[in-house]
């Protein structure tokens, strides 16, 4: 999942926290031109924007489908 930091209702930061707490082996790449200064546990993979350059993004996409589980491992029904 790609997200923003700066969106209408929740920040990046509170979404990815949302969605880790529900499917924590979901990878989350964050693209945002905030700086933080400490990493967030919530995501995966933090880029910036104002440096993003085309291959980042996919080599940052296929690190995460890598270490991704496969469909069936990551269901849980509980």
């Amino acid at each position: 999942m790609r997200i923003d930091n700066q969106m209408p209702v929740l920040t990046g930061e509170q979404l990815s926290a949302m969605i880790k707490q529900k499917r924590p082996k979901l990878p989350i790449i964050m693209l945002t031109s905030d700086d933080f200064p400490e990493p967030l546990s919530s995501v995966d993979i933090l880029i910036g924007k104002g440096n993003l350059k085309v291959f980042e993004l996919l080599e940052a996409v296929e690190r995460l489908l890598t270490a991704a589980p496969t469909p069936k491992e990551e269901v849980d029904d509980t």
